[in-house]
């Protein structure tokens, strides 16, 4: 499906995504979908280029929709500087006539409760339309894990600062070692009838 970059994408909010994988199984959630693929939220490490088995499950469906795909970009924190979550861009592969007529089935669907969110949600202050409303429109869903986010950001720079500590331990080690090793070797080296070399 070349078009997948025009497609327009309609921010989800209870989309609960299974992908399997070479034998992997993973659940997550889609942050947003299209008729030509959909971003998965996963810290799962996915390399672009795998092959996928997606099966999209909402609240109400009485089947997933089954699907077959492939990683075509990653997002990863460092990369998102913090933006939006962790996750994978997958773009759907050739669809038999039955799976393209209940995705297209499925996206109306989520397309009308994207409206009705945004319909309910109350404007911001500012005036400007609030974020559901965007995503009722089409556009890519607005990052909606700042605490997740937050949260992930904490945790890892905790990891970061406890190995900053264990490496700083180490590092005054081995500088105490090496002193200990020079004054040896000062002492060989200076000692009673001078250098002992062999």
């Amino acid at each position: 499906m070349g078009d997948q970059g025009r497609a327009p994408r309609i921010g989800v909010a209870d989309l609960s995504v299974k992908l399997a994988a070479a034998g992997k199984k993973i659940e997550c959630v889609a942050e947003n979908i299209s008729r030509g693929g959909l971003f998965a939220r996963t810290e799962e490490e996915l390399p672009v280029g795998t092959q996928l088995r997606i099966d999209v499950v909402r609240p109400g469906w009485k089947d997933a929709l089954s699907l077959g795909g492939s990683v075509v970009r990653r997002a990863d924190w460092q990369a998102i500087q913090g933006r939006g979550p962790p996750g994978v861009g997958i773009q759907f592969s050739a669809l038999d006539e039955k799976v393209q007529a209940r995705l297209q089935q499925a996206l109306v669907e989520l397309r009308t409760a994207s409206r009705r969110r945004a319909q309910t949600a109350s404007p911001s202050e500012d005036g400007e339309p609030s974020v559901d409303a965007a995503a009722a429109d089409g556009l890519a869903a607005p990052p909606r894990g700042v605490a997740e986010a937050l949260d992930y950001f904490k945790r890892r720079c905790d990891e970061l600062n406890a190995e900053v500590a264990r490496r700083d331990q180490e590092v005054a080690r081995l500088k105490t070692e090496l002193q200990a090793a020079r004054a040896r070797l000062r002492a060989v080296d200076l000692g009673p009838g001078g250098p002992k070399r062999s």
